[in-house]
Order: structure tokens, then C-alpha cells, then sequence
């Protein structure tokens, strides 16, 4: 690799950017995986989707670069009934999306469901 700049001041910004980048891939490497082992394990297969890659909330990537270090993952939860579900999609219309006034969680499940998740994933460790 080569790295070209005019000041030292900007080379030691990019390498510190390479080796931040470089040690967060390397520490996120299988990530998924393990997350996704531990979900199937518990809900089953059954209960998982796979979804593309998003880039989240624009404010998401920056909890991780805190002076703190804090790891970070991003789970999507389904958050609304399968009957809900089920009538929306009858009629042809899009569920209510988060942070709409219509929006409709099942909280108590919603919320069991994501606290189990990121506990069972966290005391593996």
C-alpha cells in the first residue's frame, strides 16, 4: 500500500484511519454469524430473515467511535403482529413504519424478544 501526503500531520491521520478501519474489520469478522448461531439457536430458523445491509440511522455508525470504544450491532426487529401483518398485506397497503403516528408495536413481546436477543448474545462472551 502506498500512502502519499504533503504534511506529516495528514499522514498520521490516514495510517491511524487504515489501522482503526483494519482493527475494527478484523474485530467484527464473523460477527453476523455468531449473532445470527444464537438467534437460530434460540427462535429458530424459521424465525429469521435475511436482510440486506443497511447503513441504519445516520447517527448509528458514530455510537462505536466514542472515546469509549463501545462494540456496536444493529438488530432489526419485527415489531408488529402476524395478524397486523397478515391484514396489511390483504389489502395491499405498507405497515406503518417506525416513527409514523400509526406505527403499532407489540410492546410486550417486542420488548422480551430484544432484551432476550442481546442478552443471550452478550453472555456468551
Amino acid at each position: 500500500m502506498t500512502i502519499r501526503s504533503y504534511t506529516d500531520a495528514v499522514r498520521n491521520q490516514i495510517l491511524a484511519s487504515i489501522k482503526r478501519i483494519c482493527l475494527g474489520t478484523a474485530q467484527a469478522a464473523g460477527l453476523a454469524k455468531r449473532v445470527t448461531d444464537t438467534f437460530v439457536a434460540w427462535l429458530g430458523k424459521g424465525a429469521l430473515i435475511k436482510r440486506q445491509p443497511t447503513m441504519g440511522g445516520e447517527d448509528f455508525g458514530m455510537y462505536g467511535c466514542t472515546k469509549y470504544k463501545v462494540p456496536t450491532f444493529m438488530l432489526a426487529l419485527g415489531t408488529v403482529p402476524t395478524d397486523l401483518i397478515r391484514r396489511f398485506r390483504a389489502t395491499g397497503k405498507p405497515l406503518p413504519i417506525v416513527h409514523s403516528s400509526t406505527y403499532a408495536p407489540d410492546i410486550e413481546p417486542t420488548l422480551r424478544t430484544g432484551v432476550t436477543a442481546a442478552a443471550l448474545e452478550l453472555l456468551k462472551k
